[in-house]
C-alpha cells in the first residue's frame, strides 16, 4: 500500500474532508458568535428598559401619569415631549441658548416645531439621583407650576 503522505500527495476524498472540517467549524463558530451577540443585544435591552422604568417610577413618572389620567383642570395643556424633539428645538442643547443656570440644571431657549418659544430646562439627573426625595420635590413642584 502506497503511503500518499510520505511524496507529499493527498488523495481527493482526504482534500475533500478536510475542507469540510474546516468550513464546517469555521461556520459553527461563526454561528455561536452571531448567537452570542444577539443573546447579548437581548439581554443590554432588557436591562436598559428595566433602567427605564425605575427612572420612571423614581422621578415622579406615575404622579404625571395620574394627573393625566384623572379629571383635573388643565390636564389638557400637558404635553409631553420625547428627548430628540427637545433636542431639536434647543438645537442639541446649544450653549448659545442658554437663558440660565440653577442649582438642578441649566434651562434653555428653544423653539417647537411649531414656533413657539419654549423654556427647557435640562436637570442635573446625577447629583439628583443622590437625594431621590429632592427629584420627587422637584417634579411636585414642576407639576404645580404647570397645573
Amino acid at each position: 500500500m502506497h503511503n500518499s503522505f510520505c511524496n507529499g500527495e493527498i488523495t481527493i476524498r482526504e482534500f475533500i474532508v478536510t475542507n469540510f472540517v474546516g468550513v464546517t467549524s469555521s461556520l459553527g463558530s461563526v454561528i455561536f458568535l452571531l448567537g452570542l451577540w444577539l443573546l447579548y443585544k437581548a439581554a443590554r435591552k432588557r436591562v436598559i428598559e428595566k433602567r427605564k422604568q425605575k427612572f420612571f417610577k423614581e422621578n415622579g413618572g406615575l404622579l404625571l401619569q395620574q394627573r393625566m389620567l384623572s379629571n383635573e383642570a388643565n390636564v389638557d395643556k400637558a404635553i409631553l415631549f420625547s428627548l430628540n424633539d427637545l433636542e431639536k428645538a434647543t438645537d442639541h442643547f446649544n450653549m448659545n441658548r442658554v437663558l440660565g443656570k440653577g442649582g438642578q440644571g441649566t434651562v434653555y431657549k428653544g423653539m417647537l416645531v411649531d414656533g413657539t418659544i419654549v423654556a427647557v430646562k435640562s436637570l442635573r439627573w446625577k447629583e439628583m439621583l443622590k437625594n431621590s426625595s429632592m427629584s420627587l420635590s422637584f417634579f411636585h413642584k414642576l407639576t404645580i407650576e404647570m397645573w
